[in-house]
């Protein structure tokens, strides 16, 4: 399986004075030897789903440019995921046909997105077609190109890139970019170990609650319908075996106990890889497969170790083996609960993972991929 990660990149864009009031960001998709810049559509998803670790790589008083095309404002979902105090969206040419009732929307909901600190720019040809319908109070800048003689009051964004440039038109704009200030740099690397940081901890967290009500958590997830239907699929499914079909949310959690519960949401979690790139999920059910595997077996063989601890050391074991790194560095990446210390140093664990053969991986692939259709 090849190893898969987004390599992160900022480019300031600075004032007169050269002090940067923004971010701009590029992502890079790295798959083997194959590298491929993210188009637009994948960013926002990218960032939407990022957010939480990149807002660490902006100083106060800074925001992420993010070039978006104008059309692209109706995907509320992955908008309304972003901190937007914290975003300047450059818009670009929409990809589809606007009509008057989208460009309404678009306005409606940047009402909406306003209230929440969003800013939004314009690129000037784009600007000069929909300037009627976006305010120039609304606007925070319009990026026009170095050669472009006209002059906006609002204020304006310049790709300038030698020195003499610069001075020319440093009474002409307030905004600039270009490697005469900084070309871009790595800011962060994200690979499937970065999702299981969380997914993992926040999955294993159920085991924390022993007396917690099963009508509590049959209301939690009945307010997810898809995820209350997958539940029922996990409960009758060959995973789990049940003597009779199992026909609600209340009987599958009441019959699938606390720990079958975890590792059905720790499933699901790991699956929403797949939102940012295919490659994730792929990577994310073998570590899974590998996991139960591990409880399974562990367990069939009475070794003295929690459904948690096997379970996360075949991930351990799996992760270092898939991503070429040391059991150290793969623990450095994954936060485990403090209850479920790990027994990596005892030789069974380890044979345990080494007779593990692919077939049987495939065949728990297979099943947990349909949990996830």
């Amino acid at each position: 399986m090849e190893n898969i990660y987004f390599q992160v990149y900022s480019r300031p864009v600075v004032d007169r004075e050269k002090k940067p009031k923004y971010q701009k960001i590029r992502v890079v998709k790295i798959k083997g030897n194959h590298q491929e810049e993210l188009t637009k559509g994948q960013l926002l998803t990218f960032i939407s789903q990022q957010f939480e670790k990149l807002q660490n790589h902006i100083e106060k008083g800074e925001r992420f440019l993010i070039e978006l095309p104008l059309d692209f404002l109706l995907s509320r979902s992955l908008i309304e995921d972003l901190e937007l105090s914290k975003v300047n969206f450059l818009l670009e040419n929409p990809v589809s046909h606007l009509t008057k009732k989208r460009i309404f929307h678009i306005k409606d909901l940047l009402k909406t997105y306003r209230t929440g600190g969003l800013e939004i720019s314009f690129r000037s040809e784009v600007y000069e077609k929909y300037r009627p319908h976006f305010p120039p109070q609304e606007v925070a800048f319009v990026c026009l190109p170095p050669e472009e003689g006209q002059t906006y009051h609002r204020n304006c964004y310049r790709e300038v890139n030698t020195q003499e440039l610069f001075q020319t038109l440093k009474g002409k704009g307030e905004l600039f970019c270009g490697r005469l200030f900084g070309d871009y740099r790595l800011v962060s690397e994200i690979n499937a170990l970065s999702y299981l940081k969380t997914t993992v901890s926040r999955a294993l967290e159920l085991l924390e609650f022993e007396n917690v009500k099963i009508e509590e958590l049959v209301q939690v997830i009945k307010t997810d319908p898809k995820l209350a239907v997958s539940l029922v699929k996990y409960a009758n499914s060959p995973l789990i075996a049940p003597p009779s079909p199992i026909k609600d949310t209340k009987h599958s959690l009441v019959y699938l106990g606390l720990n079958r519960l975890k590792q059905f949401l720790l499933v699901i979690m790991l699956g929403q890889m797949a939102v940012v790139d295919p490659s994730f999920e792929k990577v994310a059910l073998r570590l899974a497969a590998v996991g139960l595997l591990m409880e399974k077996r562990g367990k069939g063989k009475g070794l003295p170790y929690s459904a948690c601890q096997l379970f996360l050391s075949g991930v351990i074991f799996e992760s270092a083996r898939i991503f070429e790194k040391s059991l150290e560095q793969v623990l450095d990446l994954i936060e485990v609960p403090k209850t479920c210390p790990l027994p990596l140093e005892d030789k069974r664990i380890r044979e345990l993972y080494e007779e593990l053969n692919e077939v049987d991986i495939e065949k728990m692939v297979a099943q947990l991929k349909q949990l996830l259709v």
